[in-house]
């Protein structure tokens, strides 16, 4: 499902982890570990929180692996992560008057 927001969004998230879990490979018989996946958010509100605590936890997991993931009224937000954060960026900064999310339904 595609939602428009703006700065005034107050229903965007952002959870973050670099917990590792061991995942056990049937076939094989053999352990990995491998970076957990974002359930929730930890920072809900405005398009202003969420990505100052994005640049927070990449300076915190700089050259470390980690695990992201946006929500928008408590669904995940899918796609272009890549391209999602950048459109943030730019929303928080001014530079743009709304941005499109797909999430998951």
């Amino acid at each position: 499902m595609t939602h428009t927001i703006t700065r005034r969004s107050q229903n965007l998230g952002f959870g973050w982890t670099n917990r590792p879990v061991q995942k056990h490979n049937q076939r094989t018989g053999y352990s990995y570990l491998v970076i957990d996946t974002v359930d929730e958010p930890g920072v809900t509100g405005s398009v202003r929180n969420c990505v100052k605590e994005y640049d927070s936890a990449r300076k915190i997991n700089s050259n470390n692996d980690w695990s992201r993931s946006w929500f928008l009224s408590g669904q995940r937000v899918v796609g272009d992560l890549h391209q999602a954060e950048y459109d943030l960026f730019a929303l928080a900064a001014g530079e743009v008057h709304s941005v499109q999310l797909e999430t998951e339904d």
